[in-house]
């Protein structure tokens, strides 16, 4: 029905299975969903298997009168052994190294992580986003970091530009600020022109 929602999905690679379950529900408060990831990763040769799970809680919300959307709470906690797919093929790679221990592997697993994000149209002219996450690590450190983001893409006569700066808070690398703006021209009037594109990044730690 138009307020509950399931939905599903696999994942299957070389050694690697995961499976994800979810309900969504559509309330007049927002929309509210919940998934459930199981997966496993053959290690290979005598290491075997290793298996984790992550659940993820998020809600979103449109408000009509001034079109921001608004999501927040997107909450995720995962088990100390859970991989994501990249994290498993690089596992499968690594435990092939002479004195690897398996221990290593889950160091600095990710155990929570909140995000949230705004997304505010601003007339013809474009949008306005704002972005923020935490992150804290499975470990005896539980080592933590935290990013926030503002920007805004805009278009004007055929003009698309972007403009953003981020801000990095990591336990270990400290402190991070960076910039980065684009632009892309389009070179005359016809259907598909060709668009000259230009972009800077650059920041400073601390």
């Amino acid at each position: 029905n138009n307020y509950l929602t399931g939905y599903g999905g696999f994942q299957v690679s070389e050694g690697f299975r995961a499976g994800l379950v979810g309900l969504g529900m559509n309330t007049p408060l927002g929309a509210l969903s919940v998934d459930l990831t199981q997966e496993n990763t053959q290690l290979g040769g005598s290491r075997g298997s290793a298996s984790g799970r992550s659940v993820k809680v998020a809600y979103s919300k449109l408000l009509s009168e001034s079109r921001t959307n608004f999501t927040l709470a997107a909450y995720r906690y995962s088990s100390s052994r859970y991989m994501t797919l990249s994290q498993a093929v690089d596992a499968r790679e690594r435990v092939k190294t002479a004195g690897y221990q398996d221990q290593w592997l889950w160091t600095g697993n990710e155990r929570d992580r909140f995000d949230i994000s705004v997304d505010q149209p601003v007339g013809t002219l474009g949008s306005f986003f704002l972005t923020g996450s935490t992150r804290k690590a499975w470990g005896g450190s539980g080592a933590s970091s935290r990013q926030f983001e503002v920007g805004f893409n805009g278009n004007a006569w055929d003009i698309s530009y972007s403009l953003s700066a981020s801000r990095t808070n990591d336990q270990y690398l400290g402190a991070q600020t960076q910039y980065f703006v684009s632009l892309n021209i389009p070179l005359g009037s016809a259907a598909k022109p060709p668009t000259l594109s230009s972009q800077y990044t650059g920041g400073h730690g601390q």
